[in-house]
């Protein structure tokens, strides 16, 4: 499922499992990141404006997957170890549930307004759909071998994913709850990103060292984009001009010019980079290291290391994590 520095350059090992305080509750106009530290068990909070970790939650076994839900009002934290999906109050910053599911739950994705949750479960090769709200497991959609990253296309109704292990992308339709495509790309694709416009869907291929660009009208390959070593996930800027990917083996971020389509910058980063994602204004991108147990924030103008905040073991933070919560 992870492969991990040392590990992940052998294809065929895989690790399983991208300050405190007290408070009774908090509330931030500005964005809050939620880590899943996958070797330490628990999630950094992260206020952003702040710079700083606010709390650390502690919870299931590795922690691998993560993703904002319920209108920015819960995040949720997949275990596959511990085969659960947890449930974080972003309120409060506290486990409110959590729901067991399947035999490895990796990926999650959310729906933008309601409160669906898909599980992308590496052994059992199917996505579980869970209402977060009652806590319940509604059914499963069988897809490829070893389902990894998740995103949803709200416009189309679509779930998109990332099958390792068949070296494809599925896509579900979400009204039918059926797979209505299956896509070859590179070779291991594991994250994915969705462009603003829902016409072109990029999967990041870690063997192959590229991204593969899907037509989502043809639901087509369309380009191959060559990248750094192990690339992991990757990100699209709100103006849907610039992609950004996590190369695991180059310590690095690759930026491409999606209107070049070619890559314009390489940056370096922290030890084994993995999750990424951008916060709402698209000034700044957060990069999780997963060798240094730490975060590292890039001004997506400048392309410079703005900072560095400390985390803990094995930051992963695979899938979106990046919220914001209104004080209203």
């Amino acid at each position: 499922m992870r492969l991990k520095q040392g590990a992940r350059r052998s294809y065929k090992r895989l690790a399983f499992f991208c300050l405190l305080f007290s408070v009774a509750s908090f509330t931030s106009a500005e964005p809050l990141a939620f880590i899943t530290n996958q070797l330490a068990h628990n999630v950094s909070v992260i206020d952003l404006a702040q710079g700083k970790v606010i709390k650390t939650i502690t919870l299931g076994k590795n922690p691998a997957g993560v993703a904002i839900c319920n209108r920015g009002k819960q995040a949720v934290v997949t275990s596959p170890e511990e085969k659960r999906l947890f449930i974080i109050d972003v309120t409060s910053l506290t486990v409110e549930a959590s729901i067991k599911v399947g035999l490895g739950p990796l990926g999650v994705a959310c729906t933008l307004s309601g409160t669906l949750a898909y599980i992308a479960d590496w052994y059992t090769h199917d996505i579980s759909i869970i209402d977060i709200k009652q806590k319940i497991i509604l059914g499963t959609i069988k897809v490829g071998e070893s389902p990894a990253g998740l995103i949803i296309d709200e416009d189309q109704q679509r779930l998109y994913v990332a099958n390792r292990d068949s070296d494809s992308v599925s896509v579900i339709d979400l009204k039918k709850q059926q797979v209505i495509a299956g896509i070859p790309v590179g070779d291991a694709p594991f994250g994915l990103s969705l462009s603003q416009d829902g016409k072109n869907l990029f999967a990041v291929n870690v063997r192959s060292a590229s991204v593969s660009v899907i037509n989502t009208k043809t639901l087509k390959r369309i380009n191959d984009l060559s990248v750094g070593d192990w690339p992991y996930c990757a990100v699209i800027n709100p103006a849907g001009t610039k992609l950004y990917i996590t190369n695991q083996e180059e310590d690095s971020v690759s930026v491409v010019d999606l209107i070049k389509n070619k890559v314009i910058a390489v940056i370096g980063v922290g030890e084994t980079p993995e999750g990424i994602d951008i916060t709402p204004d698209g000034a700044k991108l957060i990069i999780a290291n997963w060798g240094e147990g730490s975060i590292s924030i890039l001004n997506s103008q400048t392309l410079e290391i703005e900072n560095v905040i400390k985390t803990d073991k094995g930051s992963r933070a695979f899938g979106r994590f990046i919220t914001s919560l209104s004080t209203e």
